[in-house]
């Protein structure tokens, strides 16, 4: 699809599109205003430190948070998560040390 597209392209750093460069970041947003529902694509966006996506900023620890509102399987999401020491999904509140257990129970 389109939005993994985008998203393959912010994957290597960026490229020119239509005679117009986009970074990572704005790869991954484009990404993201096509299927907000791409999980990998919000993990990613939080690796490079959030960004806009619908009109609305998502901060680092915002961006893991919906990758895992929409795919909780996604052990990489758990992992940033942790990094940014914690924080909620699916209304649930998780610590550090508790956002790195799903990503090993997820992919040993």
């Amino acid at each position: 699809t389109l939005a993994v597209a985008w998203h393959g392209l912010g994957l290597v750093k960026g490229g020119i599109v239509a005679g117009r460069q986009y970074a990572e970041k704005e790869c991954y947003q484009q990404a993201l205003e096509i299927d907000p529902t791409l999980a990998v694509a919000w993990h990613n966006l939080g690796f490079v430190n959030g960004g806009m996506v619908a009109g609305r900023q998502y901060a680092k620890k915002e961006c893991f948070q919906q990758a895992l509102e929409t795919d909780p399987t996604l052990a990489v999401a758990w992992h940033g998560l942790g990094l940014v020491k914690g924080g909620i999904v699916a209304g649930r509140q998780y610590a550090e040390k508790e956002c790195y257990q799903p990503a090993l129970e997820i992919d040993p």
